[in-house]
């Protein structure tokens, strides 16, 4: 073979390996595992922990989240928190909380919640017909047709029955109302 020759190597094709299939829920779980053995805890949380430990503090499993609702209307939320406790002899425990927390505005979820209510039709109450429904009220002088839409508006009656709360009341409709609300 001279030094100009190219050598010629026979390369045979490797198999490419064939994937497994494994279920969802078993890559969920090992994912929560491993995230959990990942967390990196900083200089100051293992000393605290330490301190806390030595004090007496003994840990709390099995807790999954922490609520915790302040004066102010904020709802302060721990997801999967590590929780230690210290029963002080007298009945009473303190709790010690570590973990990420989430903080949210309870009046902004009860605007919230106000809103998505205004935007839900309503619901029509069914009235049982009385036998004076089923003879059409001539509408008194005195009581304004708005008044008679109003009542029925509120409370689901018929106009027959709003005509009779409005005469009962002496024509007051918010009396006519609270009446037949209740």
């Amino acid at each position: 073979m001279s030094a100009e020759e190219p050598k010629i190597e026979n390369v045979e094709e490797e198999e490419v390996p064939t994937l497994e299939d494994v279920p969802v829920e078993q890559l969920k779980g090992e994912s929560a595992a491993a995230a959990a053995a990942r967390h990196r805890q900083s200089k100051a949380e293992k000393k605290n922990k330490k301190a806390i430990l030595k004090a007496g503090l003994k840990e709390y499993p099995g807790v999954k989240q922490v609520s915790i609702r302040s004066a102010q209307r904020l709802n302060l939320t721990i997801d999967d928190p590590e929780v230690f406790i210290s029963d002080n002899g007298n009945g009473t425990a303190v709790f010690v909380v570590f973990g990420k927390f989430n903080m949210e505005d309870a009046t902004q979820q009860r605007g919230q919640q106000a809103v998505a209510d205004l935007l839900k039709p309503k619901d029509e109450v069914p009235v049982e017909a009385t036998e004076s429904d089923e003879t059409p009220e001539e509408l008194p002088e005195n009581i304004a047709e708005k008044d008679v839409q109003m009542v029925i508006e509120q409370t689901g009656l018929s106009r027959n029955a709003a005509i009779k709360k409005i005469k009962e009341h002496g024509g007051d409709i918010i009396e006519a109302i609270t009446s037949a609300q209740k």
